[in-house]
């Protein structure tokens, strides 16, 4: 509280210049005070009480997403420490399940300038989780400003512009003929085909927390909550979201709006050259090394799961020899090396459980 007397510490006068107190309905609320007076952006101050809930709240909005798609969102409104966000995600169980394992990358990476020069296309395979008569997810992306559409299909009918197992080649020969060049890489690996197959895993994972969190196998209707969710998100590599607000699109005028487009396309074209670089820098593999009761990942192959299931299984380490792992459903049949297992964020399963 700060001292109602004449004179004040200089802590407090620190306070009354930072924050403030908002009287709502006979509540008040600690409200943060922005730099700028124009802007009119309220940002609430959480107690440790509720952080959780807070948190938690935008981590289902945003499909379970990541650190930096949870800091954006949560800056929207609240001012929530970042460690506060990197401890809850050390705890979400579903996330340890969807994370990417470590793999060597070695790529060509491909750099587009202007929007429509490029636009990958792809075929999301869910004939084993069929929802009435979709048995395929259409996955369109626009290689520059990354923006996704999503579309359910029944068969595999739609325009190709790959040739791998996803696809009927029938109109390979035509569009190569629409087209000077044609890429061709190897089908469900994202090292070679690049930011479409990564989207794809995102996708995934995003669409079966949507289903677990709504409780739902209707994925067809999921669909357009998990574009929204892709578009309206922080992206890491063009630095901006790729779905702008409508409402202030409407608002601005022409002459503004060809400003931040330019702007915009600046800032993306340097983030993608940035992450080309890393690309092609990161190219090393951090094995780790584990104790007997240590809380561990490891991955499913992809043609031992199914759409709805995650990437990876929770285990923990009962023979330190090799690796023999234990799960909550019992121990996995051989050993396995230290390569392919990831030390998992928290003790999500006891040794004694297991034993």
């Amino acid at each position: 509280m700060v001292n109602t007397r004449n004179k004040k510490t200089r802590h407090e006068y620190y306070l009354l210049e930072k924050f403030y107190v908002l009287n709502i309905a006979e509540k008040q609320y600690l409200i943060r005070k922005q730099k700028n007076r124009n802007n009119e952006e309220i940002k609430y101050i959480v107690v440790y009480e509720e952080f959780y809930e807070r948190v938690n709240d935008y981590h289902i909005r945003t499909g379970h997403g990541g650190n930096v798609k949870m800091r954006m969102a949560v800056a929207n409104k609240y001012n929530i420490p970042r460690p506060a966000i990197e401890i809850f995600l050390s705890t979400c169980a579903i996330c340890n399940c969807k994370k990417n394992m470590n793999r060597k990358l070695v790529i060509k990476p491909i750099i587009s300038k202007n929007f429509n020069e490029r636009g990958q296309v792809d075929l999301v395979d869910f004939q084993s989780l069929p929802d009435g008569k979709f048995k395929w997810i259409l996955n369109y992306q626009d290689h520059r400003t990354k923006f996704l559409s999503l579309r359910p299909l029944e068969s595999k009918r739609a325009s190709e512009s790959d040739n791998g197992r996803e696809f009927v080649n029938s109109i390979i020969i035509e569009l190569k003929e629409l087209w000077p060049d044609c890429v061709h890489g190897r089908p469900r690996h994202p090292q070679s085909q690049g930011s479409i197959e990564r989207s794809n895993q995102d996708i995934e994972n995003m669409l079966r927390a949507w289903m677990k969190d709504n409780k739902t196998k209707k994925w067809s209707i999921g669909l357009q909550f998990v574009q929204f969710q892709k578009n309206s998100s922080h992206h890491r590599v063009i630095e901006c979201c790729m779905e702008p607000d409508s409402v202030e699109a409407i608002l601005c005028n022409l002459c503004e709006n060809n400003i931040k487009i330019k702007e915009a396309r600046h800032l993306g074209a340097i983030g993608i050259e940035k992450q080309a670089e890393k690309m092609l820098q990161d190219s090393k593999i951090k094995i780790s090394t584990f104790k007997v009761g240590d809380c561990v990942v490891i991955p499913i192959p992809k043609v031992d799961r199914g759409p709805p299931y995650p990437a990876n299984i929770i285990g923990v380490v009962i023979d330190q020899k090799n690796y023999h792992i234990g799960t909550e459903h019992g121990i996995l049949k051989g050993w396995y090396g230290s390569g392919i297992i990831q030390p998992a964020t928290s003790n999500f399963i006891d040794l004694k459980i297991i034993i």
